[in-house]
């Protein structure tokens, strides 16, 4: 008998959001299969650089604008889920470069470390079960 052991390869996180006071406002329990969400994240975070670097050139841009919100609005769905995405939106009134300045520090040093390590230990098992002999 031949026996498979299937890995859970997710992500859970709690990102809580406080308001000046300290006082929380917003929880939000992030859960990602990092399985599917590596090319994902990569293509989000290049159109995020992007436009951010279009609108740094000219903030006055609209499309830049638009471009910077529908990235941020992406990145958001991909890591966080499109219901907790619209809350995270909603709670900063569409304010994209104020959510981008204070959640993208817990996704730069919580979440893309581990999404970085997942997909590092899935390509050492492929070429592992490649190169079997």
């Amino acid at each position: 008998m031949y026996k498979v052991v299937k890995k859970d390869r997710s992500i859970k996180e709690t990102l809580v959001i406080c308001h000046e006071d300290g006082t929380e406002a917003l929880t939000l329990d992030v859960y990602i299969n990092t399985t599917s969400i590596v090319s994902q994240m990569a293509i989000a975070r290049e159109v995020l650089a992007a436009a951010s670097g279009t609108l740094q050139k000219d903030p006055s841009d609209v499309k830049a604008m638009t471009a910077l919100g529908t990235a941020v609005i992406t990145m958001l769905t991909i890591i966080f889920g499109a219901e907790n995405a619209k809350k995270l939106v909603e709670f900063y009134d569409s304010a994209y470069d104020a959510l981008l300045v204070d959640i993208y520090p817990f996704i730069d040093s919580e979440i893309m470390p581990k999404i970085r390590e997942a997909s590092a230990e899935r390509k050492a098992e492929l070429l592992a079960a490649v190169n079997r002999k």
